[in-house]
């Protein structure tokens, strides 16, 4: 390449988008090489060609450019002092040039690995010079009519800045500093970006989970709902419980979030929610890779004795098991409960002779059991399964759950003194764990109030009594105030989509209208997608709306006439599905309305039925065989 200087720019440009490219596949490695070979090039050419100075500035700003990009993927690799070397180098050139945005990424990045090596302090100090850049950009954006490119980079730069400083403030245990961090970056993305951006949906994430950190189930179940609202709008990839998935980090987090579902459900009281948030739970973590685990768990596990992926995966399962199991019994379900958790010892007991399970799952796993043995009355087993669970448990909530099952045992077996006072540590340690309003501490002091009454403890019985009914009462408003909140949410979040949908096909019809029928159909395909994530038969705007696009979808891959015979063959048969769904949908309206027809919907059953006589002919001049609905 160094044989002229075109030929070098040209080289150090393609090495620069390859390693991009390379990052965005996994290949670390081979995107560090291009990244060191594209810095290389650019740092050669003025030593080896006479250039003039401001060539000489053209190839230092190339030069700076690939130093981040190596920066940023000596980051992601974990490779920090070579990440600091890099950035370093990077932050030097940047601040001769005085571009404040680029200093303020490199400042960024400075932090995130400073946070990674655990100099919290230090890493703060650089995301706050950073952000101090940061808010003068943000006070000097144009209005939005304005805006350029540059200026939605510099927002998303905003943003990410937010969420680095929110994190390495969590890290440090200041989750209300963190929460405020976020809301901010949330309240900038929704304006400025789009619901649909990933850093938008990176923040809700985020946010949900910090929210539940700090037990408001209501506000974490709100942010991560509208999460999950947005992945399926924007299906792409791997395919879980009939909504695609990006890639495997997606997996993880529908996994998570499904987990943190669950709980929010479970501690405002509604069981059957939660059920159905943890059963998926446990059917995508069933099927996902053990890479997605891992990495999905790594940040969370307070089991820091895991070597393996294998202990990652059967740690998680246990836990997801042992809430279906809880939960089936608060339901009723004792014999479902009382199969899975029986099964789960059993296979416990294989995976430690085998070394997969550690002693402290297996002490879970007893005391799972011993939970539906003391259910059904079988006192001596469950006393035996929790004296054994007892010393191989280290999670603080696992012990107080054994000790509130071990005190139940004791009072039925006529042993009350011993039953109170196993409570009351239960108890200590529920509040010092999950806080005085918790439902699982309500539980505690509930059962704590009933052994009392039984010893003739009166007073002190009436007056922790009047305590858990203050606590219930805030419960209870707290459940109040969710269920209006996702009425109002599931509103919102409708209208929102509808919108959304809407924007999409005004663009399609632009597309259209200019004979671009490609573009045309990514965006129609964009606005169903919407359409289907708030499916509502019984609005009318929704069912025109959708019929619209999928006749208009139909149409495009008519269209788009493909030399390939394979293509044209999937093209038509995509038109051919899209005008049954559209159908259907308007059989569905017909019902619903009787012989009051709709003669919006009939033309445009009148143009499907032009469409599919088309397709019908062209897949007979193709020599296929046609569907008996054709």
């Amino acid at each position: 390449p160094e044989k002229d200087l075109n030929t070098i720019m040209f080289s150090g440009k393609v090495h620069g988008i390859r390693g991009s490219l390379k990052m965005k596949m996994g290949q670390g490695e081979a995107a560090v090489a291009d990244f060191r070979e594209a810095k290389r090039l650019n740092n050669i050419a003025p030593t080896i060609f006479p250039i003039a100075e401001e060539g000489r500035l053209i190839f230092r700003e190339k030069e700076l450019a690939a130093l981040l990009c190596l920066g940023e993927a000596l980051v992601l690799m974990n490779r920090g002092s070579e990440a600091l070397a890099s950035l370093a180098e990077a932050l030097k050139i940047s601040k001769e040039f005085g571009d404040g945005s680029k200093t303020a990424i490199i400042l960024d990045q400075i932090g995130i690995v400073y946070m990674a090596q655990g100099k919290l302090q230090l890493a703060e100090r650089k995301i706050r010079e950073s952000r101090s850049i940061r808010a003068e950009q943000q006070e000097q954006l144009p209005s939005m009519q304005l805006w350029t490119q540059d200026d939605f980079n510099k927002c998303h730069e905003i943003i990410r800045n937010l969420l680095s400083l929110a994190d390495v403030v969590a890290h440090q245990g200041r989750y209300r500093e963190a929460e405020n961090y976020l809301v901010e970056g949330l309240r900038l993305g929704e304006k400025f970006l789009d619901r649909d951006n990933e850093t938008v949906k990176d923040i809700r994430l985020r946010l949900g989970e910090f929210l539940f950190k700090r037990r408001q189930y209501l506000e974490c179940a709100v942010h991560l709902k509208q999460w999950l609202t947005s992945e399926r709008a924007n299906p792409s990839g791997v395919v879980i419980n009939g909504t695609a998935v990006e890639d495997q980090r997606k997996v993880a987090s529908w996994i998570r979030v499904s987990i943190l579902l669950c709980d929010a459900a479970y501690f405002q009281g509604k069981l059957e929610e939660a059920f159905s948030w943890i059963d998926e739970a446990r059917r995508i973590l069933e099927k996902a890779p053990n890479p997605a685990v891992k990495q999905l768990f790594e940040q969370m596990d307070k089991d820091k004795e895991s070597p393996t992926q294998k202990k990652f995966t059967c740690y998680k399962l246990l836990r997801v098991t042992q809430r279906i199991g809880n939960i089936l019994l608060k339901m009723g379900r004792t014999s479902e409960a009382f199969s899975i958790f029986e099964g789960e010892h059993r296979e416990l007991i294989k995976q430690v002779e085998q070394g997969v399970s550690t002693e402290e799952h297996f002490g879970i796993a007893k005391k799972n059991l011993a939970l539906v043995y003391r259910e059904s009355g079988n006192l001596l087993e469950a006393t035996k399964l929790l004296n054994d669970a007892g010393p191989m448990l280290k999670d603080p909530l696992d012990k107080a759950h054994m000790l509130l099952i071990q005190a139940q045992c004791l009072h039925d077996l006529g042993r009350h003194a011993e039953a109170v006072s196993t409570t009351e540590d239960s108890l200590r340690m529920h509040e010092s764990e999950l806080g005085p309003e918790h439902l699982s501490t309500i539980d505690a002091r509930r059962q704590l109030c009933e052994l009392l009454r039984g010893i003739g403890e009166h007073e002190r019985e009436k007056s922790l009594a009047e305590v858990n009914r203050k606590m219930e009462r805030k419960c209870q408003a707290a459940m109040q105030a969710a269920a209006a909140a996702e009425k109002q949410l599931a509103s919102d979040t409708k209208a929102w989509m509808l919108q959304r949908a809407e924007h999409f096909a005004s663009m399609a019809e632009t597309s259209i209208a200019q004979g671009m029928y490609p573009s045309a159909r990514i965006a129609l395909s964009r606005a169903i997608n919407r359409l289907q994530a708030c499916r509502d038969p019984s609005n009318g705007e929704w069912v025109h709306m959708t019929v619209k696009c999928l006749c208009q979808r139909a149409e495009c891959y008519l269209a788009m006439r493909e030399k390939e015979r394979d293509v044209e063959k999937e093209n038509l048969v995509a038109a051919e599905t899209d005008c049954f769904d559209a159908t259907a949908i308007i059989d569905e309206q017909a019902a619903r309305h009787g012989k009051e027809r709709d003669t919006a919907l009939d033309r445009w059953l009148d143009r499907m039925a032009t469409l599919l006589a088309d397709i019908a002919t062209r897949q007979l001049a193709q020599g296929a065989s046609l569907r008996p609905a054709a």
